[in-house]
């Protein structure tokens, strides 16, 4: 979500980007949802819901409730602690979910941009300044981004 949001402002500005997404099925890193037919049966493998705390992001989040991409959670949260008992979150702030999943949160943004390229399934695990470039090792394969 991160990079997707860095390369849409990114595009505001003219400038093409690369975001790299450890997405198998679709698109979306942690905002990754699957899909199982044929019922559908669709659930979120990572984040489940998220909440605002930035004003930006806030606007961003109005937009989607507009759309029906999302709406607010009102059911309870909580864990599920060893031995079986469940411990309830605290109610604020107000936490969002995807009303067919996080994902389409993810492809809304996509569909905002054409500077954008994705690559993808791709776990970047460093990134380092070398020679005036940045450096990336993916799962121990090398390679150069020129910023």
């Amino acid at each position: 979500m991160a990079g997707l949001v860095c390369a849409l402002n990114l595009d505001k500005r003219g400038v093409k980007s690369t975001v790299f997404d450890t997405g198998i099925h679709g698109l979306g890193g942690r905002m990754g949802t699957r899909i199982i037919d044929p019922q559908p049966l669709i659930f979120d493998h990572a984040a489940q819901f998220f909440t605002v705390s930035d004003s930006r992001f806030g606007q961003l989040v109005d937009g989607w409730l507009e759309r029906g991409l999302v709406r607010e959670w009102k059911g309870m949260i909580g864990e599920l602690e060893v031995g079986g008992r469940f411990v309830p979150y605290l109610d604020s702030p107000p936490r969002y979910v995807g009303v067919n999943g996080m994902r389409p949160l993810a492809d809304s943004l996509l569909a905002q941009t054409s500077m954008v390229n994705v690559v993808r399934p791709s776990w970047i695990s460093k990134l380092e300044p070398y020679n005036g470039m940045w450096h990336l090792s993916e799962n121990g394969l090398k390679g150069s981004l020129i910023s």
